[in-house]
């Protein structure tokens, strides 16, 4: 993932670390999840601020979750 802004080297961190971190109760990983959210955001706003290719999410449940959170989050900013 590549961000421009002081918060890149966070959301590298953060997405090493959610590589082999896996979503309780799913077969998701935490970095799938992420990807997931930022390829929303570049959706959403109509421009690539994340470089993510979107990812494949089977569970429904965790999908529709990250999309409500997405949505707030673009409502806020």
């Amino acid at each position: 993932m590549i961000l421009q802004a002081p918060y890149q080297a966070k959301l590298d961190h953060l997405s090493k670390q959610g590589y082999w971190k896996r979503i309780r109760g799913t077969n998701l990983r935490v970095r799938q999840a992420l990807e997931y959210g930022c390829h929303l955001i570049n959706e959403s706003i109509g421009k690539e601020i994340f470089h993510v290719r979107k990812p494949r999410l089977e569970d429904e449940y965790v999908k529709r979750e990250i999309e409500e959170a997405v949505k707030r989050v673009v409502e806020l900013g």
